[in-house]
């Protein structure tokens, strides 16, 4: 079913939420823009395609004066205007924890609003997201800064070249979009967010997010530390100082939005069709399936192309610790290491060989992915949060016996 509640049954062109899969599919975006001279992936996006991302060589003194007290400023700031898309795509800018101050429900519904909450303005100069490490030294996982530095890339790009302010979806509809096949686009994939011509299955829950603010909420008012209520996602990283601090990073940097925790906010009527090129996306099976199968067969970017962008570039942390409930193996065990291409995981998966397989995973249970050797594209939905964890494992490790990978 697509949601019991709603008694909507699937059908094969019924989408799913397909939260960080999406991200698969933004990251192309941006390689084609790469490979028709819009960009590259080694300039710093502040000096051509986005200068309102990093406007100034220094930072400036309303800047200094606002957020007085936080330690190496002037570092942070150069930091931040060092920042290129290959940065971006690895998941390496130090931003992974930057959310847009003024985000809401309201807000989270327009990409290019959440875009500006990345530039300097020097009328909210406390508003600034500035990189906590040096961009390119440490791989961690941006969940959903991700797709507003590419889509900022995107939009700024686009202007350079055309002088005028498109938004992230009129640029996707223009480029990418036309060469995705009739069946592709009439499958059920749309990349931008969903729309009113197809049924979505709504994204159900047996976490309680709501309890669990409340219980954070006591603990700081009793002075005691909130990592102790740390959400039982992935129970293993408890023990590891790392992933807490990382946790205790992400929380105080959604202080006040903490609402973005919730998966059901993805079911109201100003989400349904939110544009969120980190993790909006709503898709078929069969959608992502077909994607991938022309992405591999050469009708989005060039042989050359994929192989660069689905080559491993970095290694990272574990990638469970924020993506959270898709287990793709058994080898994806608590303390492996993530490795990335430029927007792409590089999949491991029992008895088949490292790099062979290259795709995204996000929560919920959806994985899309394309077995390079075997030239088999795989595309899986699921929509139910906090239960059948290893679903998607057993799925896959079916397809696998099944093809003899």
């Amino acid at each position: 079913m697509g949601s019991l509640k709603n008694h909507l049954p699937v059908r094969s062109d019924t989408v799913f939420l397909g939260f960080s899969v999406t991200k698969a599919i933004t990251a192309v975006l941006a390689a084609k823009m790469v490979e028709d001279g819009y960009m590259s992936f080694d300039e710093p996006i502040c000096e051509r395609i986005w200068p309102e991302f990093a406007p100034y060589d220094a930072p400036p003194l309303e800047l200094l004066k606002a957020l007085n007290g936080e330690e190496n400023l002037e570092t942070r700031w150069r930091w931040k205007r060092s920042i290129t898309l290959r940065h971006i795509l690895t998941h390496t800018t130090g931003l992974w924890y930057a959310v847009p101050a003024d985000l809401s429900v309201k807000t989270l519904s327009s990409c290019e609003s959440c875009v500006r909450g990345f530039e300097y303005n020097p009328s909210k100069p406390g508003d600034t997201l500035l990189p906590i490490s040096r961009p390119g030294a440490e791989c961690t996982y941006q969940y959903l800064s991700f797709g507003w530095l590419v889509a900022g890339c995107v939009i700024g790009a686009y202007h350079c070249r055309h002088g005028e302010r498109k938004t992230y979806q009129e640029i996707y509809d223009a480029i990418l979009s036309p060469l995705h096949s009739s069946e592709l686009r009439g499958s059920g994939f749309k990349p931008c967010g969903g729309d009113k011509a197809h049924d979505a299955a709504h994204v159900e829950t047996d976490i309680d997010f709501l309890r669990f603010m409340q219980m954070k909420r006591e603990a700081e008012a009793m002075g005691e530390e909130a990592a102790e209520y740390s959400m039982d996602i992935n129970e293993g990283s408890r023990d590891h100082l790392q992933d807490l601090e990382r946790r205790n990073v992400v929380l105080k940097g959604i202080e006040g939005r903490e609402f973005i925790l919730d998966p059901r906010i993805w079911n109201s009527n100003f989400v349904m069709p939110a544009n969120v090129p980190a993790a909006g996306g709503r898709f078929s099976a069969k959608g992502i399936a077909l994607f991938y199968h022309e992405l591999a067969s050469g009708k989005m970017v060039s042989p050359d192309m994929l192989t660069q962008i689905s080559s491993v570039s970095v290694r990272g942390g574990n990638l469970q610790e924020l993506q959270g409930e898709t287990l793709v193996s058994n080898r994806s065990s608590e303390g492996q290491k993530s490795s990335f291409g430029l927007g792409f995981q590089i999949i491991t998966i029992e008895n088949v060989n490292d790099g062979d397989i290259f795709g995204h995973a996000g929560v919920g249970g959806s994985i899309g992915f394309h077995h390079i050797r075997n030239n088999t594209s795989v595309g899986i939905m699921l929509n139910r949060i906090g239960a059948q964890r290893e679903s998607v494992k057993d799925i896959i490790s079916t397809i696998s016996k099944h093809l003899t990978w």
